[in-house]
């Protein structure tokens, strides 16, 4: 498998990976994960995460 870094324009795919992956476990709510890694990766975190 290939796992390519992450590209301008991904932003709302990745959001939708992590609220699919995550919904099934708050049960109705929305999920906390897709929300949070946006806030990492406008913090710059994600690029330190991954170089």
């Amino acid at each position: 498998m290939l796992i390519r870094r992450e590209l301008p324009g991904d932003e709302s795919a990745i959001r939708r990976v992590h609220a699919d992956a995550f919904a099934p476990h708050y049960q109705g709510e929305p999920p906390v994960e897709p929300q949070l890694v946006d806030d990492l990766r406008a913090s710059g975190a994600i690029s330190t995460l991954c170089p």
